[in-house]
């Protein structure tokens, strides 16, 4: 019992001395737990000579040899002769053997080392090579649109393709540290249903045969308001900042007093009809350069996205909501023509 006890001693006292020495030397940190736990992990940001459990198994057998040998050597004298060295090695074998034991384990612990500093060189780089594809990404997607030439529909306005960066943040999701960015196909969705029900409400107004439910101001006011919302997700501001500050802003009903929660995009048919083509187009084309499939229109709204010249002619709803229906609301303080009207332009060119 007692020699199990005095073996114990002799091999946990040299490990605890290792650990102790090499903690002064290469710890990390406060003497605390932490210091001693430090000697035990890789540092692949330095070299392997700086690496604590080097060191243990260079010096953990060399101690434990030496413990093991201070049982025996005691009860020999030195003698510097051949039969000296051979009863040296008699009387040495298990020493001898355990402190043989720091070379494999040396060239174990450099094994785990490369190991480990191959692992974190290959982090770094898919690291940096997702910062790559993510980056390239959002700049592809810039050149896109900007390799688009400007586009004028219905003579009304020139709308160019210049694309804003926030859309990359809107329209695809992901960080940079994981890579290439997917489609998210919430925000297209949302822009889809908004162009859909803008086209729906404006067939209302541009087909008389066709009954929404609603009146022709009803459906021209809700429609302007879908294509604004549509547009302004897509971040096109020659309609959100161009066209609609030509229109009217109107107070509905549930307004509060001080506010205008619906407004005209312009004030002419051909306007509407360039704005919401427009949009469609724009996003037609994000839809290309993320792999969405583009929006599905029926034919029932064919008269918007590709009616031509015939809308133009004749006695127009829209322009005659205008002239009656909306210019009486202005009276009754109901709206108000905005910044760019033509009755303001007229107003300030007098």
């Amino acid at each position: 019992m007692f020699n199990g006890f005095l073996l114990a001693i002799i091999l946990a006292l040299p490990i605890i001395v290792s650990i102790l020495v090499v903690a002064i030397f290469l710890g990390k940190g406060e003497w605390s737990g932490r210091r001693l736990i430090s000697v035990f992990e890789f540092d692949t940001s330095k070299g392997l000579i700086s690496q604590g459990l080097l060191w243990l198994s260079i010096t953990t057998p060399i101690f434990i040899a030496l413990s093991l040998g201070a049982r025996i050597w005691p009860d020999y004298e030195v003698l510097i002769s051949s039969e000296g060295f051979k009863n040296f090695i008699e009387i040495s074998i298990l020493p001898l053997a355990v402190m043989s034991i720091s070379l494999p384990l040396t060239g174990l612990i450099s094994r785990f080392h490369s190991t480990q500093q191959t692992a974190k060189q290959i982090e770094v780089v898919s690291f940096k090579n997702n910062l790559d594809a993510f980056y390239a990404h959002r700049k592809e997607l810039m050149s896109y649109f900007s390799a688009m030439e400007p586009i004028t529909y219905l003579g009304v306005v020139e709308f160019k393709y210049i694309i804003h960066p926030v859309l990359h943040v809107r329209f695809f999701e992901g960080v940079p540290e994981k890579g290439w960015p997917v489609a998210k196909r919430e925000s297209f969705d949302n822009v889809e249903r908004g162009i859909l029900q803008g086209a729906k409400h404006l067939v209302g107004v541009l087909s008389p045969n066709e009954d929404s439910g609603l009146g022709d101001l009803d459906c021209y006011l809700q429609g302007c308001k879908a294509i604004y919302l549509a547009a302004q997700a897509l971040h096109i501001r020659e309609i959100t900042q161009g066209l609609v500050s030509k229109g009217v802003m109107i107070k509905s009903n549930s307004c509060p007093d001080h506010g205008w929660d619906l407004f005209t995009i312009g004030t002419t048919t051909a306007e509407i009809l360039a704005a919401v083509r427009y949009v469609k187009n724009y996003y037609d084309n994000l839809c290309d350069f993320a792999g969405v499939p583009r929006m599905i229109v029926s034919d029932g709204y064919e008269v918007v996205f590709r009616g031509g010249q015939r809308l133009l002619a004749g006695d127009l709803t829209i322009e005659n909501l205008h002239m009656f229906d909306i210019q009486q609301m202005v009276e009754d303080g109901r709206a108000q023509y905005d910044e760019k009207h033509p009755s303001v332009r007229k107003a300030e060119a007098a």
